[in-house]
């Protein structure tokens, strides 16, 4: 149980890498003539790829921005466990009597 956080994090590492190379791929693919043009116009081969790195780059953060989960790195943590299974936090129950442990 304690490697599947970070298989988990790695699966979604290698979906978004995936993710992001497809979508750089179909962008360029779609816009072949475009690129093609700006090379007629007089661009070289590594202004094209800069406008394409700065378009990735855009996606990437627009991406981070929108998919980032509300209050990333600021939520409350979970409840001090110890390794019995107890929780340490005094907790109220419906009756308003405070208690330790498992309910």
């Amino acid at each position: 149980m304690g490697g599947q956080p970070l298989a988990l994090a790695l699966g979604l590492t290698v979906a978004a890498v995936l993710s992001l190379a497809l979508t750089v791929l179909s962008s360029v693919r779609r816009r072949r003539r475009e690129l093609a043009l700006l090379k007629a116009l007089g661009m070289i081969r590594g202004q094209v790829r800069a406008i394409v790195a700065w378009q990735t780059t855009l996606t990437l953060l627009v991406a981070v921005l929108v998919g980032r989960p509300p209050r990333c790195g600021l939520s409350n943590p979970p409840p001090a466990i110890t390794p019995g299974g107890r929780h340490l936090l005094r907790r109220t129950t419906m009756d308003g009597n405070q208690t330790r442990g498992r309910p």
